[in-house]
């Protein structure tokens, strides 16, 4: 067995995916995701799992058999509470499942590369089994396109696992968090979690995890640079008459982007490396001024402020490589990037 099993649900749920007739049709959970704390059947309610769909995840409970679970009678009885009959669609699946979480040792052995669930499955607590093979994906693609192009050396491609196992192995643990608070059975212990949670103790939503290693900014003491490995600021820009986010602006691959104009002895200094490396200039200002994006929302201009930094280099997969609090103080940080392309030829 080539995963490390990092947790084995006692519990099992009830999967129940439902098509509605009308997707239009109000529920008593109109958000995204509800955790219904209730001791007596710890279930998960989600809206708009798709345009049309609904899914239902029900605790299996002691002397209650898989069979009895997904048998289609007992599945309408579970939904009937939330207002939902025969005649409002139709179930699509009903499938009993056992969570748990397992991380790969090894992501990479030679030309071959794990990613998703291949790689890691963890309980869906917190929504991130998906999002999480999708940051795989993203991560690696741009690598291997810097390598196949030979704008790399395959060395790059051993930053993958380094980057992502991190990055998940800290998510699951966040999931397996919510998971035990989650499927609190025992009435004393549901009421104690409750009073915490009242109080604005106990679990608490967590900050997502950052890249802590690989191909990011290291400080001249061997720490990551300023803000690097976090993911990049992502708002509306307009220019040429267009508005859009930013990156469906700017394209995709690496890119400064500044709060102002990359000074002339700077785009000199590093011409070869912005030219080799396909760097876009990106210039966000609340200004309208030629050749930059005009930050419509200021949510650059805030992001700028809140981080005290002038301009970031973002890598491909939108995660930041590392950032200036001031222009000339971007030199560093591209100084840092040339060097660590060489090195990983």
């Amino acid at each position: 067995e080539f995963r490390r099993v990092l947790f084995r649900s006692p519990y099992e749920f009830l999967v129940l995916d439902f098509e509605h007739h009308n997707p239009d049709r109000a529920l008593p959970f109109m958000g995204e995701v509800r955790q219904v704390l209730d001791p007596a059947r710890p279930t998960t309610a989600g809206r708009w799992n798709g345009n049309r769909w609904s899914r239902w995840e029900f605790m299996r409970l002691p002397g209650e058999t898989r069979e009895q679970m997904e048998d289609e009678a007992n599945c309408w009885k579970l939904l009937a509470p939330w207002g939902i009959g025969r005649d409002d669609g139709r179930i699509i699946r009903r499938s009993v499942y056992r969570f748990e979480s397992r991380i790969a040792e090894r992501w990479r052995q030679g030309d071959i590369f794990l990613a998703g669930d291949a790689a890691h499955t963890m309980p869906p607590f917190m929504a991130q089994g998906m999002c999480s093979g999708l940051r795989d994906v993203t991560n690696l693609c741009w690598k291997l396109d810097a390598v196949l192009r030979g704008r790399a050396g395959a060395a790059l491609l051993d930053t993958y696992d380094r980057e992502r196992k991190p990055h998940v192995a800290a998510i699951t643990e966040m999931a397996m968090e919510v998971g035990r608070a989650v499927t609190v059975t025992d009435p004393e212990a549901a009421r104690l979690r409750d009073a915490a949670l009242k109080r604005g103790e106990g679990m608490r939503p967590h900050a997502m995890p950052h890249v802590v290693e690989g191909f990011i900014q290291q400080d001249d003491r061997g720490g990551k640079g300023l803000l690097a490995g976090r993911l990049a600021p992502q708002a509306r820009a307009h220019r040429g008459g267009r508005t859009a986010f930013l990156d469906d602006l700017t394209g995709s691959g690496c890119r400064i982007v500044s709060r102002h104009p990359l000074p002339a002895a700077t785009r000199e200094r590093f011409a070869s490396l912005l030219r080799e490396r396909d760097v876009t200039l990106v210039h966000v200002t609340r200004g309208c001024l030629d050749d930059s994006y005009l930050d419509i929302d200021a949510e650059y201009a805030s992001w700028f402020e809140q981080n005290g930094v002038l301009a970031f280099v973002q890598r491909p997969d939108f995660q930041i490589f590392g950032a200036a609090r001031d222009m000339a103080g971007l030199d560093d940080v591209l100084a840092s990037l040339e060097r660590q392309w060489h090195s990983l030829r």
